[in-house]
Order: structure tokens, then C-alpha cells, then sequence
């Protein structure tokens, strides 16, 4: 039997990694026991013909994917190359020549299919990232979210997935040729289930299930063309005619036969089972993969949430596992997507990374040595309420700088889980002062002296942020580089501190309005 797959996916659109520190995060990862990286290159991988680097300085040489290739099989970890095929191609469009093969100009995201040059040059970036890695068994083919299908399909009085499995076919073809099996994310054969359809695709390509949000037991929604909850969660009348929620889910009594006889098995009353989809694939005869999340879009630019991540993990993971499929990806996604901000850079992630492979029972070392695992637990558990609602990160703060003395590695990455706490304390006091200001800009009535009190603090926090934006800079600078980590800084301190020099502005000329006021 095949080794079970234990990955993550390197998303490398974001913060791009400095290439010494690539052999560290490498050995990182095969000491957690991870043994397959899942890499998306997007525009840093060196295709020949394209010119589309959003920041050339950045962009991988053959020698650099070379390398790569090499530390990673070094580490005994498989490299599966992700290149997006339909949907996601952000990165390509958005350049002035392709910008005419996406399906909509106004969100430039998904191949128009009717354009034969589009078609001919994704043939050739898959053949060219097929060909730079001879060593997998496995090309991952994307083809999510592919959006624009819609209008294609209304175009063209087709299905959208019978647009959708016609390119994908070739593409299998393709792939086939080089000796490949594709890998494809499942969320358009779920959004636009048609079972007649799947014969075509059961023993030629691997679904890549996923699902970030759910966790263990329970769901109050279920996505099977599309995300839906019952009608009886909203005392909602069976009317099949009422239109969908206004929120995008639809109901799952609504559903048509096909789709409501795979669901069926898996509702009970109002509630569905999660992650239902691994058992559902499985008895279509799928051959499937997991997808959680390490590093979430929703997440943005600071810190993740660990217990949700966490969650998700242990219910996907046992998913898995009471299937006996083939794996588990935690995705790790650098941005949303090509147009979106830079999420936090990798470092933040290990904790997750860590409870991944515990979860898959890899039984993995602690990668804090020196801390407790039930101290360690309920500090992320205390982040993420602190993400929430809490108000605690100086006392978190305290607490972990007192337990780094009992650190017997990795002081790197717990110092950057540090340093972000102090960035997200310092976001908090920013966000305090513009609603302070927000809330009297149509009132004339604190006096000068109390206008004066916002200014300095305002002036302090800018102070603040600087000189935590030089520490950020410098200590996560040892890993990132290039414009994509400079983008990543000024989310997290340029943005404020401008926001800051509004509420400034504003509090100034309060100020002057009080004292002709008031005479003082």
C-alpha cells in the first residue's frame, strides 16, 4: 500500500522565502514528518516564453527549481506541482497581452475556453511544469472556483460542468502522456453535481476535497451544488418556488435527485455530518485527498487562529483515515488569491503544522522542545481568543518571553509568534484611537486639552509602530525578501500609521473648532 500522504502546500504567491532559509524549512518539515509539499509557483516559476513576474527579483531560475527539487528529495519529501489550469489564473490575465484569454475582463480569473490560443498556451504551462519535475507521479491540475464558467455556460446553453469535464479531459490527456496522475480540487463537481457526469473522470483523476471551516461532528450546512442548510434550521415553509438566502446558500431539500441521493445518508434532521464529501467521493470510487488549512485566506496579514485550524484538522484527519484515502494536504494560502493582501508568512504556522501530523499519526516530535504541550495549548488557545474577543496579548506576551528561556529550539519562530502578538496588540490600540475620534467627529463639545490628549496618544502610536515595524522587518527579513514581504510590512504598519494621520488631521482641526468655541 501506497505511503499515506502527509503534506502541506507551499503557496508561492505571497512573502517569497529567501533561498537559504529553504533548506532549514525543508528539514523543518521532514522532522514533523511531513513527507509531501504541494507547491504552487504561480508567476516565480521560470516559464519559457512568459514574462509575467509581478516582481522579477523574485522569480525562480531553473537552477533555484533545480535546487529546490533536490533539498526536498534530500529530505525524502515529494514534490506535487500545483498549476492552475481554469480558474485562478489572476497572475496571467492581469498582464495587458492575455488579459483577452480570461473568460471576464472585469474579474480576470477564469480561461475562456472558446479561445484557442488561451487553451493552447495553459497546454503548454502545465507540459513545461510537467516536464521541470520528472520525479512525481502527480500533477495537480487546480481547476476551483473557476467562476467566469457561468457565463460560458449561459453562452453556450451547456452545463457548467460539462464545460468543465470536456477541458479537463484534455488536460488528463495531457497529463497522462507524461506519465502522470492528475489531482484536481473537488468544488466544481460539488458545486455543479451531475452524477451522469463522473464516469468519465472515477479511475483517471484524484479529487482533492476541501473544506476549512468545518469541524468535528455536526454541520448546520453542507455544500452539494453549492452551500446549503435546511429549511427546518430557519423555519423556512417548503416552498421550492421562495428564492435562495440571501447570503449565497440555498436549501437542501431544494435539491435535484441525483445530488439529494449522495447527500441523504449523511443528513440528520436539520444537521449534516462534516466533511461528508471524503465518504461520499470514496463510495463514488474516488480515489481522494483531504484538503484542511494551515494558513487560511480569511486569516490575513497577522496571526492565525489556531483553534478553528485545529478543529478542522482533527475532523478532516479522522475523515481520512475512516476512509483509508490517500492523504491529507494542509493548505497554506501565502494570499486569497493573486489580487488579494499577503497573508502572515509561513513561520506562524508550525503549531498547525505540528497537530497536522499528529493527527495523521505520524507522532511527530514537539517542535517547541522545552514547553509543555498543555502550556503550549492553551497559549494558541488564548491567541485565538485574543483574535476573538480577549484583550490579554501583554500578559501573553509576559508568559511566553519568561517560557523562552526553557526553549530548547526553534527561538526564531517563537519569537515570531511574539512579535506578532505585539502587532496585533498594537492593531487593537489603532483601532481604539480611530473609533475614539469616529465617535465625536459630529460633536463640538470635549474641550482643547482633550483634543490634545488623543494627539499625543495618536503620536505615540506612530512612535510605536516604527519602531515595532524595524523589529518586524528585521526579524522575519532573515527568511523574506523582495516586494511581496515589503507589501506584507506596510499592511501591517504603513496602513495604521495613515490611518492614524487621518484621525490626526481631524482631531486637529476639532481642536481649533473647540477653542473658538470655548475661548481656551
Amino acid at each position: 500500500m501506497a505511503e499515506t500522504m502527509i503534506g502541506i502546500q507551499l503557496d508561492l504567491k505571497g512573502v517569497i522565502f529567501r533561498p537559504d532559509y529553504i533548506p532549514t524549512l525543508l528539514a523543518d518539515l521532514a522532522e514533523q514528518r511531513i513527507n509531501t509539499l504541494l507547491v504552487e509557483y504561480e508567476d516565480i516559476f521560470p516559464f519559457a516564453g512568459l514574462d509575467i513576474a509581478f516582481d522579477p527579483q523574485t522569480r525562480w531560475t531553473r537552477e533555484a527549481l533545480a535546487d529546490f527539487l533536490a533539498a526536498a528529495k534530500a529530505a525524502n519529501i515529494t514534490v506535487i506541482p500545483l498549476q492552475q489550469s481554469l480558474g485562478h489564473l489572476e497572475y496571467l490575465f492581469r498582464w495587458l497581452p492575455y488579459k483577452d484569454l480570461a473568460e471576464d475582463k472585469s474579474y480576470p480569473s477564469t480561461l475562456s475556453l472558446t479561445n484557442d490560443k488561451g487553451r493552447r498556451l495553459v497546454l503548454d504551462m502545465v507540459r513545461q511544469v510537467m516536464e521541470a519535475h520528472p520525479d512525481s507521479d502527480y500533477i495537480h491540475l487546480g481547476m476551483d472556483e473557476a467562476h467566469g464558467l457561468l457565463q460560458a455556460a449561459q453562452r453556450s446553453g451547456r452545463s457548467v460542468l460539462s464545460l468543465f469535464v470536456d477541458w479537463l479531459l484534455e488536460l488528463v490527456e495531457l497529463a497522462e502522456a507524461h506519465g502522470k496522475t492528475p489531482i484536481i480540487w473537488s468544488d466544481m463537481l460539488e458545486d455543479h453535481f451531475e452524477a451522469g457526469l463522473l464516469d468519465q473522470l472515477r479511475d483517471r483523476v484524484v479529487l482533492c476535497t476541501w473544506d476549512y471551516a468545518s469541524q468535528p461532528g455536526l454541520s448546520t450546512k453542507a455544500r452539494i451544488r453549492g452551500w446549503r442548510v435546511s429549511r427546518d434550521w430557519l423555519n423556512e415553509p417548503a416552498n421550492p418556488e421562495a428564492p435562495p438566502l440571501s447570503t449565497g446558500s440555498r436549501f437542501l431539500e431544494d435539491l435535484p435527485d441525483d445530488a439529494a441521493a449522495q447527500v441523504a445518508p449523511y443528513r440528520h434532521g436539520r444537521l449534516t455530518d462534516s466533511f461528508f464529501q471524503v465518504d461520499m467521493w470514496s463510495k463514488l470510487g474516488f480515489r481522494v485527498l483531504g484538503a484542511t488549512a494551515i494558513r487560511a485566506s480569511s486569516h490575513l496579514h497577522v496571526m492565525p487562529h489556531y483553534l478553528r485550524l485545529h478543529g478542522n484538522i482533527s475532523g478532516f484527519a479522522q475523515a481520512i483515515r475512516d476512509n483509508r484515502q490517500m492523504g491529507l494536504i494542509g493548505t497554506s494560502w501565502a494570499r486569497g488569491n493573486t489580487f488579494c493582501p499577503p497573508n502572515f508568512p509561513i513561520e506562524l504556522t508550525w503549531p498547525t503544522i505540528h497537530h497536522l501530523t499528529d493527527a495523521m499519526g505520524a507522532q511527530p516530535p514537539p517542535f517547541f522542545p522545552g514547553i509543555a504541550e498543555d502550556e503550549l495549548n492553551r497559549i494558541l488557545g488564548s491567541i485565538s481568543r485574543c483574535k476573538d474577543d480577549w484583550n490579554i496579548e501583554p500578559h501573553l506576551i509576559e508568559e511566553m518571553e519568561r517560557l523562552t528561556s526553557s526553549l530548547q529550539a526553534h527561538h526564531h519562530d517563537w519569537q515570531c509568534m511574539i512579535l506578532m502578538l505585539r502587532v496585533l496588540a498594537i492593531h487593537k490600540k489603532v483601532a481604539f484611537a480611530k473609533l475614539e475620534v469616529d465617535a465625536f467627529r459630529p460633536s463640538y463639545r470635549p474641550v482643547s486639552p482633550e483634543w490634545q490628549r488623543r494627539l499625543d496618544e495618536q503620536a505615540a502610536l506612530r512612535a510605536d509602530l516604527a519602531a515595532l515595524r524595524r523589529e518586524v522587518e528585521d526579524h522575519f527579513g532573515r527568511d523574506s525578501h523582495g516586494e511581496h514581504f515589503e507589501e506584507w510590512l506596510r499592511s501591517l504598519f504603513d496602513i495604521p500609521a495613515e490611518d492614524l494621520d487621518r484621525a490626526s488631521e481631524i482631531c486637529t482641526r476639532k481642536q481649533q473648532q473647540a477653542r473658538e468655541r470655548y475661548g481656551w
